[in-house]
């Protein structure tokens, strides 16, 4: 008998389930993967789970609780080949199991099992690495040895070096130490253990008497429905390693240093906008207000630092809460060797992560804050200018339709009659209420406080069309007696009046649009 017998491969893959906008990469990964699991013949319905043929319903809400949405087998040929989907809270995920139960093959047949694996997911159409919107996917080898845990420990750990998949580290010394855990399980993860890494692989060896429990630790439990204690750990471990692939993005689109530099560089300008105020000489308002919406945009804009300090308050609170669950699933280990255990590790990137975010929030608070107080005092000058402003447009507008009444109070008290003929009566009437229903709103557009939106520019066109009209009225009427003829016919006044008003709505309408 070989001295490790049973190789066998466990892949896991978990994504997100209601992904980034549009990002629909992860998910179509995640059904190459299955249709891979397919083509090794794994297709068969078993233990009256949700097949192929009959899926359970699937939706992008947040599954209540374990649920498997699909599960197969291959029937055929000696081993367990088996495999399901399933969704779980806000995880969508994948694990399959490749066991030939083989007693002579040795280490050697992970790299065989690994190759079968990759040809399936070539031909399933994965032919680039798995995109960074999965949480992650994780390889685990396992075999079995017949008597207890190796003794002989630099031969074992070279054999598992050896028969790995390569590591891509660097320092290439994962496999000197490695953690045993409570059932008697020797556990090497390949690599420096980047929480970035989308993918990780592991080596498990076992004694072949623990072959029921390293099955339910890393694969199933007869009976049971529900994710294995590694497979549950690594599902938060992956969480985590997803948030400091996110936390890094964020960092690369634009650096902590910069948010800041932009919001302190446009809190300054807005307070040399309001330096003239503090000698006591006028602040321009316009520029006041240019300032300000620059600032706004550094505050509220996509990359703006209200934006970042709560992308990274979701981002520590999701960590928080995957390291918390990390540690419910950390299994009881015993250090083999140098440095600390995977779990370590892996938890000690993300509360060093879970900090340094934290750090981040508080310097862009403190630029926040800074921005808000310049903000406010903007505020309180634009506040104060507007105040004075409408004071002395609501003068204007109450000296000038005062000026009017006056004229005609006093007319009407001096009992002075107008030289008008009194067919020219009514539309000199009708030319003054025009006038003064247009006036205000003469004013107010002139002040630029008149909104230049639709309802207003018709409002304004309508009254300068009345005005167009009434005064057409009077200069035909006027003209027909000057040339000693009767006063239009109301033919001729309706047609000549409609003509001219709508001729100044339109123009008039056209030139507030401009505006």
């Amino acid at each position: 008998m070989q001295r490790f017998v049973k190789p066998s491969l466990i892949i896991t893959c978990f994504v997100p389930a209601t992904p980034e906008a549009e990002d629909t990469a992860a998910h179509a990964y995640l059904a190459r993967l299955w249709d891979a699991c397919g083509l090794l013949g794994i297709t068969e319905a078993f233990g009256g789970l949700p097949s192929r043929e009959e899926p359970a319903p699937e939706s992008d809400a947040v599954a209540a609780e374990f649920t498997i949405l699909e599960a197969a087998t291959r029937e055929d040929g000696p081993g367990i080949h088996a495999a399901f989907r399933f969704a779980e809270h806000d995880v969508r995920g994948l694990v399959a199991l490749l066991a030939p139960n083989d007693l002579d093959t040795g280490l050697g047949q992970w790299n065989t099992l690994l190759d079968q694996w990759s040809t399936a997911l070539t031909a399933a159409g994965v032919t680039d690495p798995p995109p960074d919107g999965i949480l992650g996917e994780f390889r685990v080898f396992t075999a079995l040895h017949p008597a207890g845990t190796p003794r002989s420990q630099p031969p074992v750990a070279e054999s598992v070096r050896r028969h790995a998949p390569p590591s891509g580290a660097d320092d290439d010394t994962w496999w000197r130490g490695h953690d045993v855990t409570e059932h008697g399980f020797s556990v090497w993860r390949t690599g420096p253990g980047d929480p970035r890494d989308v993918v990780t692989d592991f080596c498990v060896l076992a004694p072949l008497r623990a072959e029921g429990a390293l099955d339910e630790w890393v694969w199933a439990r007869e009976g049971e429905n529900g994710l294995r204690p590694l497979t549950r750990y690594l599902m938060h471990a992956a969480k985590a390693g997803y948030e400091a692939r996110r936390y890094h993005t964020l960092a690369s689109e634009k650096p902590l240093h910069k948010r800041r530099a932009a919001s302190d560089q446009e809190s300054r300008a807005l307070l040399r906008a309001l330096q003239p105020g503090a000698s006591g000489e006028p602040v321009s308002l316009k520029d006041v207000l240019a300032a300000a919406a620059m600032l706004d945009q550094t505050q509220l804009g996509p990359h703006g630092t209200l934006w970042a300090i709560t992308q990274h308050r979701d981002l520590a609170r999701t960590v928080n809460i995957a390291v918390t669950n990390m540690r419910l699933h950390t299994p009881r280990l015993r250090r083999v060797g140098a440095g600390p255990s995977w779990p370590e590790r892996d938890l000690a990137a993300a509360e060093n992560l879970i900090a340094q975010v934290q750090n981040d929030v508080e310097y862009l608070s403190t630029a926040r804050e800074r921005a808000e107080a310049a903000r406010t005092a903007a505020t309180a000058v634009t506040d104060r200018a507007l105040n004075e402003y409408r004071n002395r447009l609501s003068l204007v507008q109450t000296s000038t339709l005062g000026s009017l009444l006056t004229a005609l109070t006093v007319v009407q008290s001096l009992d002075y009659d107008l030289p008008l003929p009194k067919s020219a009566q009514l539309p000199t009437i009708l030319v003054l209420a025009a006038v003064a229903l247009l006036l205000p709103l003469v004013v107010l557009r002139q002040a630029a406080v008149s909104a230049a939106s639709l309802p207003y520019r018709w409002i304004d066109s309508a009254a300068a069309g009345l005005l167009g009209s009434s005064v057409c009225w009077l200069a035909l009427t006027l003209w027909r007696l000057h040339l000693g003829h009767a006063p239009p016919t109301p033919v001729m006044t309706v047609s000549a009046c409609a003509a001219v008003g709508l001729a100044v709505t339109a123009a008039v309408h056209r030139a507030a649009r401009r505006r």
